[in-house]
């Protein structure tokens, strides 16, 4: 039998599928939910190795077939009753191969485990992705799978962390895999040399691990009562991020720069038109712009005082307005579904500050086309934001600021400083 060299070793080569179901839906895996994966992995190994891997593992082809079934009944908002039962013949399969002590910690079970997970995700609420994960997290820790293990298995392994990463700001607790572990001791995305430039894919995979550093730092700061000592650990711990974030920032490859920057075009489209070329740039620059948001509420703070007053001043507030507002209006203005499938839980983050109706209503009609595109459940996310604004309103007019003079209304800024002391009322409590 001839064989297919790839990173993994050599793949047998086998018929290809041909029953017209499973045909359609490995031919939509591999034009929409493998790209979806390959988000920062430009070597392709979800879109061009492993539906080969599938072809020779029942567990994997069964966890394609059942995710494309999945994605593609909510799209087309069709009953899920047929992809219910790809999924239970998915699941099974897996189960069998967790079983197995000979395939466990191959990176088709990798591979399975995270479409299964996903498939489960798809359609539920935020506060349980955590809960479809756990079988995923348990692979990667017993199986020692990291960042830098190569081939398909690195791949599903950034996958997994920017799974566990969405899911963890959801329920504002810390990632289930400690960041630290995410590379091996000692070993580095970065450039071998200061003379190189980061390629596309350590960059942004970096901005994920960054941040998870900031996510989880956040949490750290919530849920410590702490003392001088503590609070000078953790301010070092806040310097090192933000002096890094900033570094990483400067160091952006070429291609991630935008390539048309325009100013609001209209009071019904009130945020920046900023385009990049690529649903990569877009979705790294996404959480690039989420972690400075999230840095500036992790800030370890003397004080409730001194949170409130910081907080609420008219630099802090504009700086986290502007972040929010790039963050969200990125996803308005690059209408990539590779980008948005990634998108949900970081614009509801960014979209908790909003004061202005037409800015929030920009932010539900994207969430709401996000869905219709992805099948990514965003109802819960909309309702969500709907009564965390009317209960930050508490009675307060708003208003439209004037075109083009979104910042300068001091009514706005303050506005800001109310939600974000809101956002971090537990910080210092």
């Amino acid at each position: 039998m001839k064989s297919t060299p790839t990173s993994q070793g050599a793949v047998p080569v086998h018929l290809p599928v041909t029953d017209p179901t499973e045909g359609f839906f490995m031919e939509r895996y591999c034009t929409i939910i493998g790209p979806w994966f390959d988000m920062f992995d430009s070597k392709g190994h979800w879109s061009h190795i492993v539906p080969h891997l599938a072809l020779s593992n029942k567990s994997l082809f069964r966890s394609i077939v059942a995710s494309c079934a999945k994605q593609y009944s909510l799209v087309a908002r069709e009953s899920s009753i047929f992809a219910l039962d790809y999924y239970n013949h998915a699941l099974k399969e897996l189960t069998q191969a967790l079983d197995d002590p000979e395939v466990i910690g191959s990176a088709a079970v990798f591979a399975s485990c995270l479409l299964t997970g996903y498939c489960e995700m798809i359609d539920s609420r935020s506060l349980d992705w955590q809960t479809h994960l756990r079988g995923t997290f348990s692979l990667c820790s017993t199986q020692g799978w990291h960042g830098l293990s190569g081939g398909v298995a690195q791949s599903c392994f950034w996958v997994y962390c920017r799974m566990d990463l969405l899911a963890s700001l959801a329920r504002a607790e810390k990632t289930s895999l400690n960041p630290r572990l995410w590379l091996p001791d000692g070993a580095s995305l970065a450039p071998s040399s200061q003379e190189q430039s980061w390629d596309s894919d350590s960059w942004s995979n970096q901005v994920v691990l960054f941040l998870a550093h900031t996510h989880n730092l956040l949490c750290d700061v919530r849920k410590s009562s702490y003392g001088t000592a503590d609070r000078l650990r953790l301010l070092e711990t806040w310097t090192a991020v933000s002096n890094a974030l900033h570094r990483h920032e400067a160091s952006r490859p070429a291609t991630f720069h935008p390539v048309v920057h325009l100013p609001p075009s209209s009071t019904t489209m009130p945020f920046e038109r900023i385009v990049y070329v690529s649903a990569t740039a877009c979705a790294a620059t996404q959480m690039l712009h989420l972690a400075f948001f999230l840095l500036i509420l992790a800030f370890p703070d003397q004080n409730a005082m001194e949170r409130q007053v910081r907080l609420t001043s008219y630099a802090v507030a504009q700086q986290a307005l502007t972040l929010s507002q790039r963050i969200i209006g990125n996803s308005i203005s690059n209408r990539l579904t590779i980008a948005w499938a990634n998108a949900v839980q970081l614009l509801f983050t960014a979209g908790l500050i909003l004061v202005a109706d037409n800015e929030r209503t920009a932010l539900v009609e994207v969430l709401k086309d996000i869905g219709s595109a992805t099948g990514w459940s965003v109802h819960g996310h909309i309702e969500s934001l709907n009564k965390w604004w009317a209960s930050s309103d508490d009675g307060v007019g708003r208003e439209v600021p004037p075109l083009g003079r979104r910042l300068d209304g001091p009514w706005m800024l303050q506005r800001v400083g109310d939600s974000l002391l809101s956002l971090s009322a537990d910080i210092l409590a």
